[in-house]
């Protein structure tokens, strides 16, 4: 599979903008404060005193980042792409934006860029929103979606570094720090997978274009440079397969502690039950024995002796207990 193809695969369109994450890594970081001097920036300081954009406080910083986000875009999309509409890389990664920066509010995200968009288009009198803008392409993005985003940001973060070190690696000829970061990457990879329990079809989706690029774009050029260093670098594997591995082992373990265990066990004793019976039969024998040979020698022997009048004699042999009444001879 080619990077275009990479490209091609199906995503959720929350994170579609991945397909280009390189285009939206300086802006994930941060976007700023647009420095237009026009009626729709204007229209900015005057939003606080409205109900929806009285909730947020930050709604004039807001406000001038969305104008500088559609601004930078649509020029993208107008000169670039050559479109007079945006593209869903640009809704997804705008979403994803106005979701998060509003995250700690109880506003809705798309009630609220609809809200937006509507009071600065109608203070547009310098055709300012010159590429379609559909605020029906924002939705009310859930937590885990916004977690599992961030998730990805620092996958494609670490991935980046990785080609870094992989190509100072290669310049150098040693190769230490791109073997440590690639096995490290793949064990990050194997966990986000694992411990997925919200949203997983999204963030699996996301996943597969990530380790298509990733297999594509450094697995694969590295591997066919003549070092043999190189040749250690383990490509990611499918989710699928990860998570029939994981269900494996897990299941190897439940049949290791709580099953095999007791059956060890119960050979263990019944082993070594049968070599100790003979010696436990006749250990018991011999204490019976000794016990009942003292009771019948010892007590004939006191009842010759002589006692005086109206004696009172008891013997106290365990669970035998033996007394009689006895009067001297005149």
């Amino acid at each position: 599979m080619s990077i275009m193809e990479c490209k091609s695969l199906l995503i959720s369109d929350n994170y579609r903008f991945f397909s280009e994450f390189e285009a939206y890594k300086s802006l994930i970081e941060n976007v700023p404060i647009s420095n237009t001097e026009n009626e729709v920036r204007k229209t900015c300081d005057s939003l606080s005193s409205e109900h929806i954009f009285y909730q947020v406080p930050s709604s004039n910083k807001i406000c001038k980042q969305f104008i500088h986000l559609y601004s930078r875009l649509s020029n993208t999309s107008r000169h670039v792409n050559q479109s007079i509409s945006l593209d869903d890389t640009v809704y997804s990664f705008m979403n994803y934006w106005i979701n998060d920066t509003l995250s700690s509010s109880n506003v809705d995200a798309s009630v609220y860029i609809k809200e937006l968009y509507t009071k600065l288009k109608g203070a547009d009198k310098d055709k300012f929103f010159n590429v379609d803008f559909s605020v029906n392409k924002f939705n009310s993005m859930k937590l885990h979606d916004l977690e599992n985003i961030k998730i990805l940001i620092h996958l494609y973060n670490q991935m980046l570094q990785i080609n870094s070190a992989c190509s100072e690696c290669h310049e150098k000829e040693e190769c230490p720090s791109c073997l440590q970061k690639t096995r490290e990457f793949n064990e990050i990879y194997k966990e986000v997978i694992i411990n997925c329990f919200d949203g997983c079809s999204g963030i699996y989706s996301a996943l597969e274009l990530l380790k298509c690029k990733y297999n594509k774009e450094i697995i694969a050029y590295y591997n066919t440079l003549p070092s043999l260093q190189f040749s250690k670098l383990d490509e990611l594997k499918d989710y699928d397969f990860l998570l029939k591995e994981h269900k494996t082992k897990s299941f190897k373990k439940i049949l290791t502690f709580p099953i095999l265990f007791p059956i060890f066990g119960l050979l263990f004793m019944l082993f070594f039950s049968n070599m100790l019976s003979p010696f436990r039969k006749f250990l018991l024998g011999e204490i019976n024995m000794i016990r009942n040979r003292g009771i019948f020698q010892y007590v004939p022997n006191k009842l010759l002796l002589r006692s005086s009048d109206h004696e009172n004699t008891n013997f106290g042999y365990g669970d035998y207990n033996i007394g009689y009444y006895s009067v001297r001879d005149a």
